[in-house]
């Protein structure tokens, strides 16, 4: 990815990402699945196959999950030429999870992190 790309990418992070939600807790019914997600690394294949799996989304990555919360735990990113797919995904999720009154949350991992300050090992 490119550093104007990563730019882009990093300044169109929802204000869920915002270190002003530090330490805050979410309130969790009993009718909502928390779910957590790690570790996509650009693999968008295998995202899409274990948020199937999950019942995240369906066969054209459309949220399914109704009020659920997905918590993308980091390093949506390494290197590679998928990473702005990864990102649509994500922001795409995030809306339609939104209007079924689940919740998409992402929280930068290392690798992105890496990325915003050019650490390119």
């Amino acid at each position: 990815m490119r550093e104007d790309q990563m730019d882009k990418a990093l300044r169109s992070l929802p204000s869920d990402s915002d270190s002003s939600r530090l330490g805050t807790c979410m309130a969790v019914s009993l009718n909502q699945r928390p779910l957590g997600f790690a570790d996509v690394n650009i693999d968008i294949d295998n995202a899409r196959k274990v948020l199937g799996m999950a019942k995240i989304i369906d066969r054209s990555s459309k949220w399914i999950a109704g009020t659920d919360i997905l918590v993308q735990t980091g390093d949506i990113v390494d290197r590679g030429t998928l990473a702005l797919d990864i990102y649509r995904m994500m922001q795409d999720l995030r809306g339609q999870a939104s209007a079924a009154g689940g919740e998409v949350v992402s929280i930068l991992g290392n690798h992105e992190v890496m990325n915003a300050i050019g650490d390119w090992r």
